[in-house]
């Protein structure tokens, strides 16, 4: 059961560096899909974006309230009638209160996309400050730092509270 909407996310990709080119004949065509719980947005394909594209992209998601926010907040007095939370399956379904942010980065094709790089955060400093600093994971297909990893810079800011906004560097984890 997910919990209440307690307000948006907004998540702006700026722009990426030295991604690697997935395309042999000319400047590939870029774009970013953003995951948190169970919500999916994605940036515009950059036309000739190459690996140097620039999106300045506002993208906003829905934040809800988890289980134990939830309890906090009633103090654990719930409806007695309140139906009792489904079995932990091994299978893992998509939490709309889930709190990690998966950017992916492709590169636009006519058959299928072409994947260039990932990588995940905790956007929950944002979420109790209003804005959030800091670097994302920075690691190869090993695991080993890698420091010509692509970089794809952004800010986030909680719509809840006003902050100054700042871009944050997160690096792509490339394969």
């Amino acid at each position: 059961m997910s919990g209440r909407k307690i307000g948006t996310l907004v998540v702006v990709v700026v722009r990426a560096t030295y991604l690697h080119n997935k395309s042999l004949l000319r400047k590939q065509d870029p774009y970013c899909v953003l995951r948190l719980g169970d919500q999916t947005l994605r940036t515009n394909a950059i036309k000739h974006g190459g690996q140097r594209p620039e999106w300045n992209e506002e993208l906003r998601f829905s934040i809800y309230e988890t289980a134990e926010e939830e309890l906090a907040r009633t103090g654990g007095k719930g409806a007695a009638d309140a139906p009792l939370p489904p079995p932990q399956t091994d299978a893992k379904a998509k939490d709309p209160s889930e709190r990690t942010m998966h950017l992916s980065c492709y590169a636009e094709h006519f058959k299928k996309p072409d994947f260039i790089g990932e990588t995940t955060f905790d956007p929950t400093e944002a979420l109790r400050k209003g804005e959030m600093d800091g670097k994302g994971s920075t690691s190869n297909v090993n695991g080993l730092p890698d420091p010509g990893m692509p970089s794809i810079p952004f800010r986030i800011r909680d719509t809840l509270r006003s902050g100054p906004k700042r871009d944050l560097p997160v690096k792509c984890i490339s394969k």
